[in-house]
């Protein structure tokens, strides 16, 4: 419960993950996400929250360049706060 849940916007917010995975088949990874991020809300003045990231997550292989990922994120401030999210995205891959 965040006492400013009803009037809190976000300033901005920056983070930085890694993502180590497994493959379970040649097309499927499992992975985990373990990171950090810092958040400024308006109601903070000048102070900024910071916390981490852990999550699990799926990845597969759609096309040759495209993937579908599905991730459960947890994250947490210092204050103890937690809020989880499930992400749905798509990915490209690019050639290099």
């Amino acid at each position: 419960h965040y006492p400013y849940a009803s009037h809190a916007n976000t300033n901005y917010a920056v983070g930085a993950s890694i993502i180590p995975g497994i493959m379970l088949t040649k097309d499927t990874m499992v992975y985990t996400r373990l990171g950090v991020q810092a958040n400024r809300f308006n109601h903070t003045g000048n102070a900024v929250q910071f916390g981490n990231q852990l999550g699990l997550g799926l990845q597969t292989k759609i096309s040759t360049k495209w993937d579908i990922r599905a991730e459960y994120i947890n994250v947490s401030n210092m204050a103890n706060k937690h809020d989880g999210q499930l992400l749905l995205g798509l990915a490209y891959n690019f050639d290099f």
